[in-house]
């Protein structure tokens, strides 16, 4: 003989309600065996009832738990609005890398090295621009200012001996 069992809580409750109403009349005071055990109504109803109570307390608590958890989102949402503010504040007003960003307990800044590409992309630039806007170094200008030493002055030109002459 096969029976079919609910396949959700809500109609196994009821299920078990309705055997509780029902079994007082069909048993009477018999007893069902049950794994190797004879139960009487009494207990059988006992057993059933605490399953109810069991299922009744879950669902409350789950709700309980539900709600909990939903406040405690609403919370941290509100605490995480708060720190970032507190982080923003510390940074503007002391530095992200100032003693007293860290005391709060917030990471120092940290400078990322730039890619070779980057740095060589960068270099280029500087040299552009330098050349553009017309900037000189120190040495630069101090070569500008400093009078060039003078090449000695090259050798008259003779003619060549063996060289004919007109005449």
């Amino acid at each position: 003989m096969s029976a079919k069992f609910p396949k959700n809580e809500a109609e196994e409750l009821k299920l078990e309600n309705t055997v509780i109403a029902v079994l007082p009349g069909l048993l009477g005071s018999g007893t069902i065996p049950v794994g190797g055990k004879k139960l009487t109504f009494d207990q059988i109803k006992a057993v059933l009832l605490g399953h109810v109570t069991s299922v009744s307390t879950a669902e409350a608590n789950e709700a309980a738990f539900h709600t909990a958890v939903a406040t405690k989102r609403g919370a941290s949402d509100e605490a995480s609005s708060v720190v970032t503010a507190v982080r923003d504040w510390a940074a503007l007003s002391y530095g992200d890398t100032s003693t007293e960003y860290v005391t709060l307990g917030f990471p120092a800044a940290s400078r990322k090295k730039p890619s070779t590409a980057t740095a060589a992309v960068a270099a280029e630039k500087r040299l552009a621009t330098r050349q553009a806007h017309h900037i000189q170094g120190p040495r630069q200008r101090a070569a500008e200012h400093t009078p060039a030493a003078t090449a000695p002055a090259p050798a008259s030109v003779a003619p060549a001996p063996n060289s004919p002459t007109k005449g």
